[in-house]
Parts: structure tokens; C-alpha cells; sequence
């Protein structure tokens, strides 16, 4: 299944040279495996397989549970990456697009 994200391949490698350095552990690297192969198990995927019987998102409750709403559009995950941007701008004092 690919990602409905829509980014060019010089987006995508400029993105993962950003993280590559800090990236040092083996559970990391896992984690970013299974994100970009969409094989993580969110509650939709243990819906799908009889684990769990209801598939809405964990931390909302409101939407189905995929990657994608983990990672971006879920209120939570929004307010976290809106948290981190403002922390970003303060230690790093330069702005990036998210």
C-alpha cells in the first residue's frame, strides 16, 4: 500500500538527510521501517486481523487509526507537531516547512 502522501524524491531524501544523523538506534530504525512500509500495527490493521474490535483512533477516538493519522492528522499529533515547530524555531532559529 503506498503512502497518500505526495512528495518528490528530492523532498523525501533532503527529509530522511535531515534525521540520518540522529537516528543511532536500533529501535528507531525499525520504527522508521515500519512506518514507510506501512506495516506498523494500528488499530485498523488489528481490526483487520480480529485483534481489537474497534479500529478509531487511539488517542481521539473520532477517526479510523492509520499511519498517516497517527503520524499527521490526528488533534494530538497536530498539537505536537505545532509544539515542535515552535521549538524548533526557538533553538534552532531557522524555520522549515513540516
Amino acid at each position: 500500500m503506498k503512502s497518500k502522501f505526495s512528495i518528490d524524491d528530492d523532498e523525501a531524501k533532503k527529509a530522511f538527510s535531515l534525521i540520518k544523523p540522529c537516528i543511532s538506534e536500533t529501535y528507531v530504525h525499525c520504527l522508521q521501517f515500519k512506518i514507510l512500509n506501512d506495516i506498523l500495527f494500528t488499530n485498523s490493521h488489528l481490526a483487520k486481523i480480529g485483534l481489537v474490535q474497534i479500529d478509531l483512533c487511539s488517542f481521539c477516538n473520532t477517526c479510523l487509526e492509520t499511519i498517516d493519522d497517527l503520524l499527521f492528522y490526528c488533534a494530538y499529533s497536530r498539537a505536537f507537531w505545532e509544539e515542535f515547530d515552535s521549538y524548533w524555531i526557538a533553538i534552532a532559529k531557522e524555520q522549515r516547512k513540516l
